[in-house]
């Protein structure tokens, strides 16, 4: 996949795509600042496409490394504006369904609540507003 992303002329869609694939193989074998750099990485190529269901998918790429560094509201909200970008969820997306159900684990249902509504607002205009996390 790497040997891939790296190939000059590459679409930025797939760029993005494969990218956050390594994102999600870097953060399950722990390598958590690794996961951070693929899914960022993912997120630059993908948000000039302004190609929503792309877009979406790298916002939930970000979210799994967000929980996985211990920051479930902040991946439930992830989540939720990865939906609103794309106009509403993924049921093939098995990594989102994962993430979602551990950040309900983490969260008080208050919690996750708030985070999923304020991500829910989002749209691939407004997107660039959640993707600074508060205090950057």
């Amino acid at each position: 996949a790497a040997e891939i992303a790296a190939l000059p002329g590459l679409a930025a869609q797939l760029r993005a795509l494969t990218d956050t694939a390594l994102g999600y193989l870097a953060g399950a074998d722990g390598d958590l600042g690794a996961a951070r750099a693929y899914h960022e990485s993912a997120l630059r190529a993908a948000l000039p496409t302004r190609d929503s269901p792309v877009v979406a998918a790298t916002v939930a790429g970000l979210a799994d490394v967000c929980l996985r560094e211990g920051d479930a509201a902040r991946a439930a909200m992830l989540l939720a504006a990865s939906e609103g970008v794309r106009g509403g969820p993924d049921r093939s997306a098995p990594d989102e369904e994962r993430v979602a159900a551990a950040a309900r684990l983490a969260l008080t249902a208050a919690e996750y609540g708030a985070a999923c509504q304020r991500g829910r607002r989002v749209s691939l205009a407004t997107l660039d507003q959640v993707l600074t996390p508060p205090g950057a």
